[in-house]
């Protein structure tokens, strides 16, 4: 058993009662193109902070067993110190797909003109556009859009959608407003 479904049957339930406060995540799982489910990462969200709270408690017990600080200093310290690592982890989890899909837009920012020119240049042979968004595809170098322009001939090719249908499939989840534009 994995540790996301392991989180999803113990934190399953959790996540679809506390899902309407975190469905700025749904949309930014699909932009970060981080490909897990939004309740399975909600319930991973939510076990992860759970260990991380047990594993800081533990070390917080272990370390006044071991180094015997002032009695004074156990109970805000075995209080504050697993809460706060938990608070850090649940953060981090869930600003995690928001700043992926930034960094993917920002890619896709910074390789646009040059795509937008190697596109303009293709299609001025007269070839169709899935061979155009192929032939992109292929240019590893222009990063986030190649991999955006083989979901395009994959929607095509391995699911049969028409070129229309696929590149709004693919403008849906998109995490730069620019190249959405573009595409739709």
């Amino acid at each position: 058993m994995s540790l996301r479904s392991l989180a999803t049957k113990l934190f399953g339930n959790l996540a679809e009662r506390y899902s309407k406060s975190f469905l700025f995540l749904k949309d930014a799982l699909l932009k970060a193109d981080l490909k897990i489910p939004f309740k399975s990462y909600l319930s991973l969200i939510f076990f992860v902070t759970f260990l991380t709270y047990l594993t800081a408690l533990v070390l917080g017990i272990v370390y006044f067993l071991v180094f015997r600080p002032p009695f004074l200093l156990l109970i805000p310290f075995l209080f504050f110190f697993p809460l706060v690592t938990a608070s850090i982890c649940f953060i981090v989890m869930v600003y995690y797909p928001i700043y992926k899909a930034a960094k993917r837009s920002k890619n896709i920012e910074a390789n646009l003109p040059f795509v937008l020119t190697h596109m303009g240049a293709i299609a001025e042979t007269g070839v169709p556009p899935q061979t155009v968004f192929k032939l992109i595809s292929e240019f590893e170098e222009y990063g986030e859009i190649a991999k955006e322009m083989k979901k395009i001939v994959r929607n095509i090719e391995s699911f049969g959608m028409s070129p229309v249908a696929a590149v709004k499939e693919v403008a849906k989840r998109t995490p730069n407003e620019n190249f959405k534009q573009i595409l739709l």
